[in-house]
């Protein structure tokens, strides 16, 4: 739910940008990273140079700064900044709630804790950007004493799901038939 209000939030500064006709997202992939980021609270700030603006970015844009700078001339309508403004603190606030519910989530991980040590060493998976912002998979692997990751499909998000909603004591489940039929994972 959080998520796909912060995805909502990020459509809204979009579109002010679009209406404000400055092309960012034609420079940087991605409006919310690191460098954009830095450009929008720039120009939510009041700075409206692009050639200023374009220095705000980082090594991984391809993009020259003349082409950033092209890019970031709009007009800037006081009704459009505004709305820009309110999405990027309304994606502030989801940002927040997000990681409170982290912290939250990793607190209720650590009381139900059942053994120590390390899940094995497995394939190296790329860090997913709403992933949370401590060790779940070996949190998860202290809560069910395996590492559910190591299951072809299963990443962390999902064995966190499974375990929210199921915990870790699977004996209601009669066979493993039962227990993939309740998930609905069964035809028919």
């Amino acid at each position: 739910m959080l998520l796909r209000s912060q995805g909502r939030h990020v459509q809204h500064m979009q579109k002010a940008l679009t209406q404000m006709n400055v092309q960012l997202a034609n420079v940087i992939a991605d409006v919310v990273g690191e460098a954009g980021q830095k450009i929008l609270r720039a120009i939510v700030a009041g700075e409206r140079d692009g050639q200023v603006l374009a220095a705000l970015k980082n090594s991984r844009i391809h993009a020259s700064a003349d082409e950033i700078a092209a890019s970031l001339q709009g007009n800037w309508r006081a009704e459009h900044l505004f709305a820009l403004k309110q999405a990027m603190g309304a994606f502030d606030f989801v940002g927040t709630q997000l990681a409170e519910c982290d912290i939250e989530i990793e607190a209720q991980l650590q009381i139900l804790q059942t053994c120590t040590g390390e899940p094995t060493k497995g394939k190296k998976r790329g860090r997913a950007r709403n992933a949370p912002k401590f060790d779940l998979r070996k949190q998860l692997f202290q809560v069910c004493g395996v590492d559910l990751t190591r299951i072809d499909g299963v990443d962390m998000s999902t064995a966190l799901a499974v375990i929210s909603e199921t915990g870790t004591d699977m004996t209601r489940f009669k066979t493993a038939g039962h227990f993939a039929s309740w998930l609905g994972l069964c035809p028919g």
